[in-house]
């Protein structure tokens, strides 16, 4: 017990000498104890004083025993109820830090958006008493100017980020009504104008003679001021609003002019923007300006213009891989598209906007499939696109998706596949007024029937459906696009048609910069038996597009053609591994050995390409030839 009690004193402290006292106090007198042991070693009787002395000290250990006992139930309760409080002191402090932690983050969250805040805030407007009498208040002209700035807004979508405009209000437009006294909103507003970048709208209308003047600053901006009669004042408010918003926001007010059919304004606007902006809004000047640009060689030097200021800016790779399709450049595009998409993770969400971004890359893969010639790796790009939503206001893009189906239809005539190519186009919109605006393919859109004759060899179908398209630039063309995609399938269909002096003069009409127009040269005079020449354009071609599997297999079938297996066979072979998904150099090498007589090497070859076209109705026929040899 002397043990426990002593543990019990050190714990609580403040009762260790009293705990100590006790300790001392209790126990046998140990003289007493040692007299009567050494009677009972003996054998004698206690004296019977002795033995009083020690039934007394009995006694009095007994109750000295239970005082402790007592003593220690007193001490114990003591030491829980302090616990308690303790516990209690914890608990208060921790949910008064918890309170405290919980104000300083609902402060520091609003420290935090004052200082991201890019609002727009217009205040009321000063107007005179008559026009206020009438019920146009400050506050009501006020209102009147943001629902016009907002439309303004919503009309000047673009492939770019809110995030990367250095002002960028967006749709945080608002009429603010100042507040007396100590409020929440005095103290966020008070936060926004010392931390934010907020842009303050004040404006006044005043009488000038008979006439109504408004006059708008926004910032330290100069004044956008318009006058005319009071009856006016509706005009005179989107006036207003127009200067203010290309003060403002000089690059979405471009955009918005250009949207509303006024192309020079918005070209002026993209040049100064393009001179004075900041660096990001230079890089989408110039991307802009391509779009307005009056041929593909322009777009393509305003676009290059923009990638000295940024080499990595994936939207004008983005843009650069179309313009270079439109100029027949092909290898440029391959390679245009692949630079894109790398780097266009970098930019998702921060400079193009995110919806943008998925298109853009969905656009990319679909170039890069159709430059090496996987029309399945097309198919499943385009199919991507079709599931995507088409992002407000951006032409270019609502144009592409009226163009896919006819997009996937000329992919399904690419792998021979003519009905599900016919069935498509038979379900396609018929008005595609926003696709040629946009810019897109001509044969893909204006002449898919042209294409799949060529594949049937209907060669007079074929012309028929071009020559139209020859005479005329396809409205929204830029006429890059007549010369490297109309004219070279036109001269083809006229060579195989016999016309071979007509297939030479539209040829020659085409660049000679222009991957396809240089194959076409080199069909014209591969039909016309004209070997040498033949071989010197499919070497250009190769030349200008060393990536790219087409010239190798239009000279693999020329070679053919004349009878040269070995060239064929190499012709094929370097086709087939820059594009390993392409059925055409493959059934190439099916015929090579067919006509070496090596059935079983042809047969091999054959079931290579239907694994990729399986409906391609020649190919099957090639191949039930070739195994009837082997039966």
């Amino acid at each position: 017990m002397a043990e426990k009690g002593g543990l019990i004193g050190g714990v609580l402290g403040g009762e260790d000498a009293e705990a100590a006292d006790a300790e001392t106090t209790a126990g046998l007198d140990p003289i007493a104890a040692a007299l009567a042991t050494s009677a009972m070693e003996r054998g004698q009787p206690l004296d019977s004083r002795l033995a009083s002395y020690l039934a007394q000290q009995e006694k009095l250990v007994g109750i000295q025993t239970e005082h402790l006992h007592e003593q220690s139930e007193v001490i114990l309760d003591n030491l829980k109820l302090k616990r308690l409080n303790e516990r209690m002191k914890l608990l208060f402090q921790g949910v008064a830090a918890a309170i405290g932690a919980t104000v300083l983050a609902i402060l520091g969250g609003v420290v935090f958006e004052a200082a991201r805040s890019y609002a727009l805030i217009i205040e009321p407007f000063s107007v005179p008493p008559d026009l206020a009498q009438q019920g146009l208040t400050g506050q009501t002209i006020a209102h009147q100017f943001q629902d016009r700035l907002v439309q303004l807004e919503q009309r000047s979508g673009s492939a770019r980020a809110a995030a990367s405009f250095e002002t960028s209000w967006g749709k945080d437009v608002k009429v603010e009504i100042p507040e007396t006294g100590v409020s929440l909103g005095e103290m966020e507003r008070f936060l926004r104008e010392r931390l934010g970048h907020d842009t303050h709208i004040t404006g006044e209308v005043f009488h000038t003679g008979p006439n109504l003047t408004l006059s708008v600053q926004a910032g330290e901006d100069d004044e956008a001021r318009a006058s005319g009669d009071p009856a006016s004042l509706e005009g005179l408010i989107e006036t207003a609003a127009e200067g203010v918003f290309a003060r403002t926001q000089p690059y979405r007010y471009a955009t918005w002019l250009g949207q509303t059919g006024r192309k020079s304004e918005a070209v002026a606007a993209l040049r100064r923007l393009a001179a004075t902006g900041s660096r990001e809004d230079r890089l989408w000047a110039w991307a802009g300006l391509n779009n307005y640009s009056d041929s593909a060689r322009e777009a393509r030097w305003d676009l290059q213009q923009g990638l000295k200021i940024d080499p990595e800016f994936s939207h004008l790779w983005f843009d650069l891989a179309g313009v270079a399709q439109s100029l027949g450049d092909d290898e440029a595009a391959l390679q245009a598209a692949a630079t894109s998409l790398r780097f266009l993770p970098r930019d998702r969400g921060k400079r193009i906007a995110e919806l943008t971004s998925n298109w853009e890359a969905a656009i990319e893969r679909s170039i890069i499939a159709f430059e090496t010639a996987d029309f399945h790796a097309e198919i499943a790009a385009l199919q991507a696109m079709e599931d995507l939503p088409v992002p407000h206001h951006v032409s270019y893009l609502e144009g592409l998706a009226q163009w896919l189906p006819y997009r996937r239809a000329a992919d399904f005539a690419a792998l021979h596949d003519l009905a599900r190519a016919q069935a498509l186009l038979g379900g396609a919109p018929d008005d595609l007024s926003v696709a040629r605006a946009a810019g897109t393919s001509a044969v893909t859109i204006d002449a898919p029937h042209a294409v799949m004759a060529a594949d049937r060899g209907d060669w007079a179908e074929a012309a028929r459906q071009l020559e139209p398209l020859a005479a005329t630039t396809v409205p929204g063309e830029q006429p890059e696009q007549t010369a490297t995609e109309i004219l070279p399938a036109l001269a083809i269909a006229y060579a195989h048609l016999g016309r071979l002096a007509d297939a030479r003069t539209l040829v020659q009409k085409s660049p000679t910069d222009c991957y396809t127009c240089l194959i076409a040269r080199a069909e014209v005079e591969s039909v016309a038996r004209n070997w040498p020449a033949a071989d010197r354009w499919f070497a250009a071609a190769d030349r200008r597009g060393p990536s790219l599997p087409r010239a190798q297999e239009a000279s693999g079938e020329s070679r053919l053609a004349r009878g040269d297996l070995s060239g064929a066979a190499a012709a094929f072979n370097e086709a087939a591994r820059r594009a390993p998904n392409w059925a055409d150099p493959l059934k190439g090498l099916g015929d090579v050995a067919a006509r070496r007589r090596d059935w079983r090497r042809a047969v091999h070859d054959y079931d290579k390409a239907l694994k990729i076209t399986p409906n391609w109705l020649d190919l099957k026929r090639a191949r039930e030839q070739a195994a009837s040899h082997l039966r």
